[in-house]
Formats: structure tokens, sequence, C-alpha cells
């Protein structure tokens, strides 16, 4: 367990503390206990669900998002969503390695679906803190140019385009803050 928790000091490093903008209901962490890595279980209750990166990063409550994640991934619906971006894509664990691994990302602007090669450990400590990785994967670079304009978007918010059924946003400027159910209609 402490190599993990490395991990995630790492990111934390990397990202700052967060910031603590809910409490994870104790039969929610009871109910995820055995889909997540320990870990988790144990920031969560510590730390409650923490956004960072200014709002780019944000630890989600599983429970939450289990409509989320049938919708948009059905083959995934028994795995669990615990983190997601700004832009609205999820970090989906699933100790069933559905997908042959068992963290996969999920970018809604594109329906784009990555099984990643990585624990979720890795994911946390390399892929997301190393520049050129994070930028492919996570759209890292149009969140920031899009933060001045827009700030940061709250708990249920995310940037989206703002046409609705446009997938890719070429700039910041075709960006707007929206709630997440408008991208996952939840």
């Amino acid at each position: 367990m402490a190599r993990k928790l490395e991990a995630i000091d790492f990111f934390v490093g990397q990202y700052g503390k967060g910031v603590t903008y809910a409490k994870m209901p104790k039969a929610h962490a009871v109910k995820v206990e055995d889909r997540v890595p320990p870990f988790l279980v144990a920031r969560w209750k510590k730390e409650g669900l923490t956004h960072h990166a200014d709002g780019f990063f944000w630890w989600v409550d599983p429970v939450e998002y289990e409509a989320v994640l049938a919708s948009a991934v059905p083959a995934l619906k028994h795995a669990a969503v615990v983190m997601r971006t700004g832009l609205g894509a999820l970090v989906i664990f699933d100790e069933r390695k559905t997908l042959g691994e068992k963290v996969a990302i999920f970018d809604p602007l594109d329906a784009r679906l990555t099984p990643t090669t990585s624990s979720l450990s890795v994911v946390l400590n390399g892929w997301f803190t190393d520049e050129v990785i994070r930028a492919d994967l996570t759209r890292y670079p149009l969140y920031l140019a899009a933060l001045p304009t827009l700030g940061p978007p709250g708990p249920d918010e995310v940037y989206a385009p703002k046409r609705k059924g446009a997938r890719t946003p070429p700039t910041a400027g075709a960006l707007v803050k929206k709630p997440l159910s408008a991208l996952y209609g939840r």
C-alpha cells in the first residue's frame, strides 16, 4: 500500500493538496470498496472528494457516476468512475479488466475510450504528470486556454462545446461551461 500512496502523493505534489468540495458518504465508500483500490477509499474517507489543478482533475463518488458510466460505456457498467476532468473525461477503474486493463479513460468530446497499459497509481503518477501524455490524453492545454475566460468549473460543471453536437472543439473559444448532464444526460 505504501507504493500506491507514494503515487497519489506525487500527483498531489504536482497539482496541490486539492480543494474538498464534498464528503464521501460512508455508505457509498462501503458500496465501492471492493471495486476500487484501497488507497482511494482511504483517501476519500480522510480528505473527502477534492479537485486539483484549478478544477481540471476531480475525484468523484463512483456511486454518483453509475448511471453516467452505464450510459457512456455500457460494457463497463460494473466498473467505477473514480475521477473526471474539467472537460468531462472519465477515469474508469475496472478490476475485471474487461478491456484487458484495469484503467480506461473515456473522452466524451470524441467518444474515445482509451484502455491504459498501467495501474491507476502509474496513471496518476506518470501519465497525468507527464506534459506530453497528459496533453494528448486529457486535452489539458485546451482547458488551460479556456480557464482565464471561463473560470474553474463547479462540482457538476464541465467545459463543453457551445454548439450541441460539436464533438471536438478546435479552440478554447468554442467552449462554454455546462452542467455535466449536458454531456452525459444524467
